[in-house]
């Protein structure tokens, strides 16, 4: 097979893909005209020339398909719109797959063949058609009626012959793009493309999360079947991802009360959806999601803390009940199992563990998952000073940015545990002025030596730039932004002797000095994200 026939077998499998929608019967051409699917490119024309003079005197054509008729009569742009595409050979090869073959005429195709084909049609449509009408269908319908069509469809694919019969339609259609590989394209991706409509279905809205154990009902190889869930749950997968980090955001600002509502009346709807649409027990990025979201409830309940009203107290349990339905982990299991029943056995909110986010099984050490461990024995039986130093040990041996946030949220809600006041997220770092003063002392440094040393303005400029990460890196080290107040003194010190120095240096060495001052502020949106990235790179954020 040639490159070219590889390329032609592509493009026919996903222009049936691409056409394959929940309105393939709906809008196609052939329904739409009331023309046969035989019809040669003479009688296409007559018709179109008849049907558009009608309706450019203003009248009713009546086209219409007599035996599958359309719900409601096509517009006048949209019988145009059906003309053109039966211009299209490689488009309208498709749709002739999707309407009535009727009699076996010059295909000399066997009559069952043709017969299969069109009730496969005909259930297939129907049960689109159902879907797309205003009236609500029944469970038992609608199990029916995809029964139905998946059973006539598979049947119609299972004959020899059929492709047989498209085949033909190649030769008919007499277009040099259309060829043996063409066939070949559509013949591997068509169990594909008959899922996809209810796929689709399934992504526009959740409420057709019941449609999803429907692609059940098709005989096809699992793979195909898993991958139209996926597909169908693309758009659950993005949508339930942001509602959990907007919770755990909120939770994160400690807007407790509006995180706890937003858990308790979203998170579990969401499992189910996601549950209904592709089961955590068949889809590992499933499985992930849904044991997020029982973390997420776990710890939007350890973050109510004493004084609790008796609704909060209910609430708090509703949590913890709602994140043990849902939790797929058996170590997070046994954690909110923990959480739930010193709850309910203290009477009031106790130090209950808050599970950490997820980390990569490779990224976590044994020994650190053993102080995690430990960490949360001792939190649920109340020795809070033992806690304190095992979480020490956990901040000794934390080596990523999100391992020291982990630790600092439990270390604030074990305090608030202890002590029973809430405790505030990190202050602000009091290291503003000293910044300034390491930058602009770096420029007076560059500039005195790189003057002195004879080298040209440019290569000063351009030095000043490449060091300025330096100081913007140490600025983001957690251990120096979380200098106290008194070092505002200090960096206000510094600040003003590195202005006496920068001044001194521009009077000696002119513009050098102010070239690299200004290019150097210019640069500091890419040397202030290259100094974050490095923090975090080296664990120091």
């Amino acid at each position: 097979m040639t490159e070219s026939d590889v390329g032609r077998g592509r493009a026919a499998a996903e222009l049936l893909l691409e056409m394959a929608g929940p309105d393939v019967y709906r809008t196609n051409p052939f329904r739409v005209t009331g023309l046969a699917t035989g019809a040669g490119a003479r009688e296409v024309r007559q018709r179109r020339q008849m049907v558009m003079g009608i309706i450019d005197l203003g009248k009713d054509p009546t086209v219409n398909d007599e035996r599958l008729p359309l719900p409601t009569p096509p517009k006048a742009d949209d019988v145009r719109a059906a003309f053109d595409e039966l211009e299209r050979p490689d488009r309208r090869l498709v749709d002739e797959l999707f309407w009535w073959w009727g009699e076996p005429g010059k295909c000399e195709c066997p009559a069952e063949v043709h017969e299969l084909h069109d009730l496969a049609v005909e259930q297939h449509a129907k049960a689109l058609d159902a879907e797309a009408a205003d009236e609500e269908v029944s469970r038992g319908d609608r199990v029916d009626l995809w029964a139905d069509a998946a059973d006539a469809w598979i049947d119609a694919l299972d004959e020899d012959a059929f492709w047989d019969h498209v085949r033909y339609r190649i030769g008919a259609l007499s277009d040099r793009r259309l060829d043996e590989s063409t066939l070949d394209g559509l013949r591997t991706t068509m169990p594909r493309a008959l899922l996809q409509p209810q796929a689709v279905l399934v992504r526009r809205t959740a409420e057709s999360a019941d449609l999803a154990n429907l692609l059940d009902v098709w005989d096809v190889d699992e793979d195909i079947i898993d991958d139209a869930r996926s597909h169908a749950a693309a758009p659950a997968y993005e949508r339930i991802d942001a509602q959990v980090k907007e919770i755990q955001g909120l939770r994160d600002r400690e807007e407790v009360e509006k995180a706890t509502q937003r858990a308790i009346n979203e998170l579990p709807d969401a499992a189910d959806v996601l549950e209904a649409v592709v089961p955590h027990e068949r889809f590992r990025r499933s499985s992930a999601l849904r044991n997020q979201i029982a973390i997420t409830l776990n710890n939007c309940a350890f973050a109510m803390t004493d004084p609790l009203t008796l609704d909060q107290q209910q609430l708090k349990i509703a949590l913890y009940e709602h994140a043990l339905d849902i939790v797929v982990e058996q170590s997070d299991r046994d954690i909110m199992q923990g959480n739930l029943d010193d709850f309910r056995s203290a009477g009031t909110t106790r130090a209950t563990s808050a599970v950490p986010p997820p980390r990569p099984t490779a990224a976590v050490p044994q020994d650190e998952g053993s102080l995690w461990q430990r960490t949360t024995e001792l939190i649920n039986a109340h020795r809070y000073d033992e806690a304190f130093e095992l979480l020490r040990k956990l901040d000794d041996t934390a080596t990523t940015p999100k391992q020291r946030a982990d630790i600092d949220y439990v270390r604030r809600n074990l305090i608030t545990a202890k002590t029973g006041q809430p405790q505030p997220l990190p202050t602000a770092p009091y290291t503003w002025f000293f910044n300034l003063a390491m930058c602009l002392g770096l420029v007076a440094a560059v500039v005195g030596i790189t003057q002195s040393s004879g080298l040209a303005t440019g290569v000063t400029v351009f030095v000043a730039m490449v060091l300025a990460v330096v100081p913007l890196t140490i600025s983001y080290v957690d251990r120096y932004r979380r200098l106290g107040k008194g070092f505002s003194g200090v960096g206000m010190i510094a600040f003003f002797l590195s202005i006496l120095w920068f001044l001194s240096s521009a009077a000696n060495h002119g513009p050098a000095a102010w070239w690299s001052l200004g290019l150097l502020v210019a640069s500091l949106p890419v040397t202030t994200w290259i100094g974050k990235k490095l923090t975090e790179k080296w664990g120091l954020r």
